[in-house]
């Protein structure tokens, strides 16, 4: 049998195990409660992570131009 099928194969056992299906269902709500806990005691981390996007877009677009001001700077 190939890697392909008996992955497949072990996926398929996998997704009819009670087991498995209550562990999915216990740690996603795990998840789920950890990361509203999180975000009411620092709500300002979802505004961050905005910015933080926002400026890697910015970086992105200008790469070039930031590895040569970079390299300029260090020289």
């Amino acid at each position: 049998m190939s890697i392909s099928k008996d992955y497949r194969k072990q996926l398929k056992d996998a997704a009819g195990s009670d087991r498995i299906r209550l562990a999915l269902a216990r740690a996603i709500q795990s998840y789920r409660m950890n990361t509203n806990n999180a975000l009411k005691k620092f709500p300002h981390t979802v505004k961050m992570a905005e910015e933080v996007r926002q400026i890697k877009e910015h970086s992105i677009q200008h790469m070039l131009q930031l590895v040569r001001e970079a390299s300029s700077n260090i020289e």
